[in-house]
């Protein structure tokens, strides 16, 4: 919500995908309301499931054209230890907080690269917790995908960056069970 006030605030038209209904059509009606215009869009999508993916990136294509900017920073908070977690939530959070990132990318590169203009901004993690693995192994890896494509855009205008805020008081945060094994959280 907040990058996507920020964004707006610039003067960009955002594309907020979300999964819940209710934050996005919160975010999409406050924005549009609080700077007086449509300049949020939001669009409902569940990131693990790819044909929602080809679904958003079609609408969007058609909609608006290639994005200047992609920022991936959705997420899901897979917590417990790695015996724990179970192999379905090891999934779903590999689809969420991974997988759906160069997948994007794939799509919407391809043009950003004809026109040699647009920015790739990653938001991952830093590494190894305790009771988090299920969502720092995905979420580090994309500090690689990011290092990676800066690497092979390097003759163009296409710029990577990757954003590592630390732990933000977002209510996926405070709905993951991080106290309950002993993290210090600072907000």
């Amino acid at each position: 919500f907040e990058a996507a006030k920020a964004f707006v605030y610039m003067g960009a038209k955002v594309v907020i995908a979300e999964v819940d209904n209710e934050k996005g059509a919160y975010a999409e009606q406050y924005l549009n309301n609080t700077f007086s215009g449509h300049l949020a869009d939001f669009y409902k999508i569940d990131l693990a499931d790819e044909k929602q993916i080809m679904s958003m990136y079609d609408y969007i294509n058609r909609e608006y054209g290639c994005p200047d900017v992609i920022f991936h920073n959705a997420t899901i908070t897979a917590m417990g230890a790695v015996e724990e977690v179970s192999l379905q939530m090891w999934d779903k959070s590999h689809m969420v907080n991974f997988r759906a990132s160069p997948l994007l990318t794939q799509l919407f590169l391809p043009a950003m690269k004809r026109r040699n203009s647009g920015i790739i901004v990653f938001v991952p993690s830093s590494g190894a917790a305790p009771y988090m693995g299920a969502y720092e192994v995905f979420k580090t890896a994309q500090v690689e995908l990011c290092n990676t494509l800066s690497g092979e855009l390097e003759k163009t205008n296409v710029n990577t960056f990757s954003i590592g805020p630390g732990l933000v008081k977002t209510q996926t945060a405070m709905n993951g069970k991080s106290v309950d094994y002993g993290l210090d959280l600072y907000f």
